[in-house]
């Protein structure tokens, strides 16, 4: 692919600024800043980056109902149970933390990539014993 391909604007179509909260916005454009800065950004990433928006959003907009509905809500028999969108958010939150590993996006995944990307150091001692 041709790298002036990663260069495009990042407007995905399932990521609009009437569907989607502000801050997750800014923080989607940070990422491919940064992916792009550290040359980790190619032509096919908008995608994923689009669907990582998607679930942000939805982290989001479920944690501010919780908070105006509260944790506990009325079925339709009238029993208190579980805010259902708990469930929802979860799970939002569950995929957004897998993508963002897989971009090295969390603490934990940007010190593991750069351990892959690292060239292992080779010990005289262990040089000597794999040439026979």
């Amino acid at each position: 692919m041709k790298k002036e391909n990663a260069k495009k604007d990042f407007t995905p179509t399932i990521m609009t600024q009437a569907t989607c909260r502000a801050e997750v916005l800014a923080y989607i454009a940070e990422v491919k800043a940064h992916l792009e800065d550290t040359r980790a950004m190619c032509a096919l990433d908008p995608m994923p980056l689009s669907i990582l928006g998607v679930q942000l959003n939805t982290f989001c907009e479920c944690a501010a109902a919780i908070s105006a509905e509260g944790i506990l809500v009325h079925d339709d028999k009238a029993n208190l149970v579980p805010n259902p969108k708990i469930a929802i958010m979860n799970q939002a939150e569950t995929m957004a933390l897998k993508i963002m590993k897989e971009y090295g996006l969390l603490p934990k995944s940007r010190k593991e990539l750069g351990k892959a990307a690292e060239p292992k150091k080779v010990s005289p001692l262990s040089a000597f014993i794999n040439k026979k």
